[in-house]
């Protein structure tokens, strides 16, 4: 990716502007900012006064001890004065003038910030409350059925767009740089998707994401609201005087809101997620029909929510880090046990080592010669001294970008990474792990260098990009990078090699002992014994498995000849009237059209009659395989894409299960995707969309597979949704379109979802277009 001169803008500028003191807070609520020794008024938002109904007399005069006074909440003092300056808050609620407020105070900079807004009302405040419970409680339980990090991302999304009511909810995952990714996502139907889009770093700039680690709920309830201005008691505005970093009414910087604008936002809520301090993530709502304000005590749950999944997002990472520990170090120490020398072990344990490391070779040097393993770059000395003085003095070094650190292809066979592993300060001796090249396609939010755009009234400002389209961006010259957790791993190897090295290079090569003493005869005729029951039972399973064979070959040959018997006719048919068709006068073609169009429905038909055979003629549950879905996606819609691109669809295709394997029938979960995706390309019209995902969630306590279609197609009309899974019921029986199709696909679907145990769900609406959603049980990962 290049830039052109007239791109070549200083990014540096967002990262710069002061947005902690812009001096407005938000139109739905007020702020009063008190000296943090003496407790009187310094500044106050537009309108304060009035929202209080206090005398400008009184309010020039006010102070924290009037006010709680005024409010009833006198009781408060104490719990505010005992706040420590920086991000610790304090709710309470009161009264003034028979309206219930809500309050919401911090110290900062020797300031008491006031935070208050109007309550919708005692009774519909305790109902809300009571609800917020129920939604945190089912939350906790749902959480403990939770195993995998991805689910816990999908989980978090459906429960909180379900809970809040905004119209799409992601989870949005920062990188080293700064960039963001959309890891999981919720949505209504009929918008687009946004899963697996990247963001650039300037969309969240340095300064935006730093106020976010001090304030984790930060709500824009409406982009149209410019602000309410904040004044001070001498008059003289709090722009770039009062520091609103701890304060959520906070309000926007003009830059976001526009580019939140030309996104189509009317609202928006971000939740941080936090590792150690440091932002990971955001939980990320935004709502399109109108601005969104939600009730002050869903705002106080959504914190506690985000606590909660970050909780249990640092507990699975640190039990899946303390599993990979204890397995990694079981494997050490059989290295280092059963090893008579370091060429030896690596010979045995490699495999299993590289499986933990992510690599997929390594060199071993030693004495000037170069032991190699898996695959990796040719041994070469030349080669050797490049990569040492690539790796520096350095006794541990990482690098993912080789090829760009003027390698040559032929060089590296096809990798990109190293981890150099030195075990002396020369690199004569030492381990080399490498990493493959992986080249990527990176799916953007639009092109990431036109993300900011000068600002065509002032030159000196930014503006943000008008355009979100997806924006494809091919990378290469790069491995996986090096995560912490594979460096940790990695010098524990190197541990394990020294001390292999030393012991075995100063151990001279000794006889196995004979164990004389053993009692063989006991041994054999045990195992003669264990032998001849293994025998007997695998006679018998043989036995049965023939006569299993012979009932399913007398039926597979039933459905042979039944395919044959009405097949071959039907082609003959078909054959004759194409001929005709091309060679006949205008009334014999016409003819000849109508038979050809009966004769592909009714083939179609008997394909459809002969797949629900085979359903019938095993059990799915008895012939699963380990099936990682890329892979199956792939194989589905190899035959499928090029009538997608007849019509000129977008086809999106989004698997968010990474390589975890799934026990599946792969037969009937292709047949299900095949049909629901061919069916989706036919009932759209040119030009459209479809979008696959694939992800894991959770349903009644336990795992499930989620496989959704959705498109923007012609869409079904609510009294004909239950009718479409009846057998031969066409969707041209609705639409009144012309439709060869044997009515049968949609049928079969719902059956092979049954066989396996799932569900389907249809959310359609004409015009509109149409979701249909399985959700099937995960038994066990294969791997």
């Amino acid at each position: 990716m290049s830039k052109s001169p007239d791109t070549e803008i200083d990014l540096s500028i967002c990262d710069k502007e002061p947005i902690h003191l812009l001096g407005k807070v938000q139109s739905h609520g007020h702020l009063l900012v008190f000296s943090g020794s003496s407790l009187n008024l310094r500044f106050f938002s537009e309108g304060a006064e009035k929202q209080l109904g206090i005398s400008k007399s009184q309010f020039q005069k006010l102070n924290l001890n009037l006010l709680l006074k005024l409010t009833n909440a006198g009781q408060e003092l104490a719990k505010i004065d005992s706040l420590k300056f920086g991000n610790e808050k304090h709710v309470f609620s009161g009264f003034l003038n028979g309206i219930l407020y809500n309050f919401t105070a911090s110290k900062h900079q020797g300031h008491l910030n006031v935070e208050f807004e109007m309550a919708d009302g005692l009774d519909k405040h305790s109902i809300q409350v009571s609800q917020n419970f129920l939604f945190l409680q089912r939350l906790a339980t749902g959480l403990r059925t939770i195993k995998e990090e991805q689910q816990l991302w999908s989980y978090a999304a459906d429960a909180f767009r379900k809970y809040t009511g905004y119209d799409r909810v992601m989870v949005y995952k920062f990188d080293l740089d700064g960039n963001g990714e959309v890891i999981a996502e919720s949505k209504i139907f009929g918008l687009d998707t946004f899963l697996g889009l990247k963001y650039p770093a300037s969309d969240i700039p340095k300064q935006a994401r730093k106020l976010y680690e001090k304030n984790i709920l930060r709500i824009i309830g409406d982009v149209d609201d410019n602000g309410k201005e904040i004044q001070s008691i001498g008059k003289e505005g709090a722009s770039g005087l009062l520091d609103l970093s701890f304060v959520g009414l906070r309000s926007v910087s003009p830059t976001h809101l526009q580019y939140l604008k030309n996104m189509g936002v009317k609202a928006t809520l971000g939740l941080s997620i936090l590792e150690q301090g440091c932002l990971w993530g955001m939980v990320i709502a935004h709502h399109y029909t109108e601005p969104k304000i939600p009730d002050f005590s869903i705002r106080l749950s959504s914190e506690v929510f985000g606590e909660m999944i970050t909780h249990r997002y640092l507990g699975l990472k640190s039990q899946k880090r303390l599993e990979i520990e204890k397995e990694f170090q079981e494997t050490l120490e059989s290295f280092r046990s059963s090893s008579n020398s370091v060429v030896e072990g690596l010979q045995k344990f490699s495999p299993k080592i590289f499986s933990y490391l992510g690599v997929c070779g390594a060199w071993w040097v030693s004495k000037q010669e170069i032991f190699t393993f898996g695959h990796c770059p040719s041994p070469s000395m030349d080669l050797l001294k490049k990569l040492a003085a690539v790796c520096n003095e350095d006794l541990i070094s990482y690098h993912h970008d080789l090829p760009r650190k003027g390698f040559l292809d032929q060089e590296l066979n096809n990798c990109a990474g190293v981890a150099c592993l030195k075990l002396s300060k020369d690199y004569k001796n030492g381990f080399l792990l490498f990493r493959k090249e992986e080249n990527q396609t990176v799916h953007w939010a639009g092109n990431p260098e036109k993300a900011i755009i000068p600002n065509k009234e002032d030159p000196k400002k930014l503006s943000p990009r008008n355009s979100f389209a997806l924006w494809e961006e091919r990378v290469k010259g790069f491995s996986q990078p090096w995560q912490m957790k594979e460096k940790e791993l990695a010098s524990r190897l190197r541990h394990a090699l020294i001390d292999l090295w030393i012991s075995t290079s100063q151990k001279e090569e000794e006889p196995s002992a004979l164990h004389r003493n053993i009692p063989w005869g006991q041994i054999i005729n045990d195992q003669r014994a264990t032998l001849a029951e293994k025998e007997k039972t695998i006679t018998n399973l043989k036995r049965g498995i023939k006569e299993a064979k012979s009932r399913s070959l007398e039926r597979a040959r039933f459905v042979a000849t039944m395919s044959h018997e009405l097949k071959t006719p039907l082609n003959g048919i078909m054959g004759l009237s194409q001929l005709v068709e091309d060679e006949g006068d205008p009334k014999s073609r016409e003819y000849a059209h109508m038979i050809l169009n009966a004769s592909n429905r009714l083939l179609d038909t008997i394909q459809r009659i002969l797949e629900y055979l085979r359903m019938e003629e095993y059990a799915p549950a008895e012939s699963p395989e380990a099936t990682d879905m890329s892979i199956l996606l792939d194989r589905v819609l190899e035959p499928i894409r090029v009538l997608a691109q007849k019509k000129n669809h977008l086809l999106i295709v989004n698997v968010h299960t990474g390589h975890r394997s799934f026990w599946l029938d792969q037969t009937m979960t292709s047949a299900i995707l095949s049909n629901l995706i061919s069916n989706a390309i036919k009932y759209t019209p040119k030009e459209g969309r479809i979008e696959v995902n694939v992800k894991t969630g959770v349903e009644h306590q336990k795992e499930v597979l989620i496989l959704s279609v959705e498109d923007n197609g012609i869409g079904i009309p609510l009294k004909d949704q239950s009718r479409i899974f009846d057998p031969f019921y066409s969707l041209g029986d609705i639409t009144h379109q012309s439709d060869q199709s044997s009515g049968l696909g949609l049928f079969l679907v719902k059956r092979f979802v049954e066989h396996l145990g799932g569900t389907v769900h249809l959310e359609s609406y004409p015009g509109k277009g149409s979701l249909f959603t399985i959700k099937l049980p995960i038994h066990s990962d294969a791997l």
